[in-house]
């Protein structure tokens, strides 16, 4: 540009901001390229607010009208830009999609074929869209997103799936009505739930959270729903204060609503034992496992497949306490019943056989535990892929028996897989990530590896008090193992005070009840 004057509009008009400048770039180009003249002073917008009208100005109607409708998208390629042209009758020519990204407001991003609209550019032009075709565009994208999850299973998500998933959200949420959303979104997250992408959806369920409070307010049964799927989330991710508070809110609310032997309330009273199990309150949890069987029992009946959840949790409950005697037969029990209504496999089939296999594990049963290790292993490997965290948890519990029957080298390869899937799926702090390091750092005081054992001891300690707090069973075992390295060391006063914390601990979880 070689004419001051419009080098000074341009700056004041856009006040600096490099979105207004480039456009009123574009502006120029298009005057002196398409037009075929000089740019003149009066070409210009002089404020802010009108620098994409005299954008647009210099468009014509079919390129205004496309670019109106691709700023509803976020991201588009061929394919999307193909769709909304053809459905929405914009007139432009299919054929010269390049040329109208020719402006400094479109980008490609580094992946072929991808382009984006700048979020000013985009805000913009959708002010220029009545209600009415907004929410149509918004419609026919989540409708494109939507054809594209309907492939989706636990076993082909990927980043692609993933990105689907966030982009039907955003245009369902607009294009959709907020029971139609709802029923959707909780039947299309659960691909996503199953395979354990709990912070990819656990936003989206905040979001959804917000919208059911909007339409039908806090007394909802939707809204009920929602605050209850989130507490299982944080429950998934170790987050368990937060899950606690909110799961007595929903035992609160479903107990008013739908009384207090409803089933329902027997499925909240059920995660909330969970939970208290997971954060080893076992004194608090065995009343209320109970109350679900006798719930359960009464609406379900006493053979039904609903009870082998509550019997399995009772069973490991008693498992952990040393009550072996109770805790088998219930195990059994609840297996042979999912056996009988789900078939032999099943991801809840292979849950029981892992808690079995612990009890023989602690019994020394070393080769019982091992064949059910392997069968539970081989079960989740056909349901979820080789790459989902309980997967990663099977190759950690296959290396515990490995571990016991001396065979270090093997127990160092399941160790080591288990880990690095687990991390993969929940990142470095997560409460599997720490058992599955805790684990490791004993083998490596085993293989003599002194100092990878003592950082490892480290960081599993930390990390367990992080999710579990300073009086957690499984915080017991990893100060234990750190104060076995410290003995190795002949640092004697150091383990000698780690192991009175450790047995502190015990006999507060357990009130020397524990065989």
């Amino acid at each position: 540009m070689e004419n001051w004057n419009i080098h000074c509009v341009i700056i004041d008009a856009g006040k600096g901001v490099p979105y207004y400048l480039d456009l009123a770039v574009d502006t120029y180009y298009e005057i002196k390229i398409r037009h075929k003249r000089e740019p003149e002073e009066d070409d210009f917008a002089k404020t802010q607010n009108d620098v994409l009208d005299r954008f647009l100005k210099y468009l014509d109607n079919a390129e205004i009208e496309t670019l109106k409708t691709l700023s509803v998208t976020r991201v588009w390629n061929s394919e999307i830009f193909r769709l909304l042209v053809k459905k929405f009758r914009t007139g432009y020519p299919l054929t010269e999609m390049e040329y109208i990204f020719r402006f400094s407001f479109i980008s490609k991003s580094g992946k072929q074929d991808i382009y984006v609209m700048h979020d000013l550019m985009s805000e913009d032009l959708q002010l220029k869209l009545d209600a009415d075709k907004l929410k149509t565009i918004n419609k026919a994208l989540f409708q494109y997103y939507d054809e594209k999850l309907k492939k989706v299973n636990l076993k082909n998500i990927d980043e692609t799936a993933k990105q689907n998933l966030i982009e039907a959200c955003y245009h369902g949420k607009t294009g959709l009505k907020p029971e139609e959303y709802y029923e959707w979104f909780t039947n299309s997250s659960k691909a996503f739930f199953d395979s354990a992408q709990y912070h990819l959806i656990l936003p989206l369920y905040e979001e959804l959270l917000i919208i059911m409070k909007d339409f039908n307010g806090e007394d909802s049964i939707e809204y009920i729903n929602t605050f209850h799927k989130l507490a299982n989330l944080y429950l998934r991710i170790g987050i368990y204060k937060r899950s606690e508070k909110m799961y007595r809110q929903v035992l609160e609310n479903k107990e008013k609503l739908l009384g207090s032997e409803h089933s329902e309330v027997g499925m909240v009273l059920f995660e909330l034992a969970d939970l208290l199990f997971c954060e080893g309150r076992f004194s608090e949890e065995e009343p209320m496992i109970k109350k679900v069987i006798q719930i359960v029992e009464k609406s379900h009946g006493k053979d039904s497949y609903e009870i082998s959840g509550p019997l399995n949790n009772l069973g490991m409950l008693y498992a952990v306490q040393g009550r072996y005697c109770e805790a088998e037969p219930l195990l059994i029990r609840a297996l042979k019943l999912e056996e009988k209504f789900l078939g032999t496999n099943n991801k809840d089939v292979a849950g029981t056989l892992i808690n079995l296999a612990n009890i023989y594990l602690d019994l020394k049963k070393f080769n019982e535990a091992k064949d059910l290790y392997l069968r539970s292993h081989s079960i989740r490997i056909n349901i979820f892929g080789d790459s989902h965290p309980n997967v990663g948890r099977s190759f950690v519990d296959i290396g515990n028996v490995c571990l016991c029957q001396k065979d270090y080298e093997e127990a160092l390869m399941y160790y080591e897989k288990g880990k690095n899937i687990i991390e993969s799926n929940y990142g470095p702090e997560h409460p599997d990530v720490a058992i599955a390091i805790i684990n490791l750092a004993y083998l490596y005081y085993k293989l003599y590896r002194n100092d990878e054992a003592y950082i490892l001891n480290i960081r599993g300690i930390k990390l367990f008090q992080k999710f579990f707090g300073r009086n957690h069973p499984n915080t017991a075992f990893a100060i234990e193992n750190l104060g076995l390295l410290f003995v190795r060391q002949k640092k004697y006063r150091e383990a000698e005070i780690l192991y009175s914390r450790a047995l502190k601990i015990r006999v507060e979880v357990f009130a020397n009840e524990h065989i």
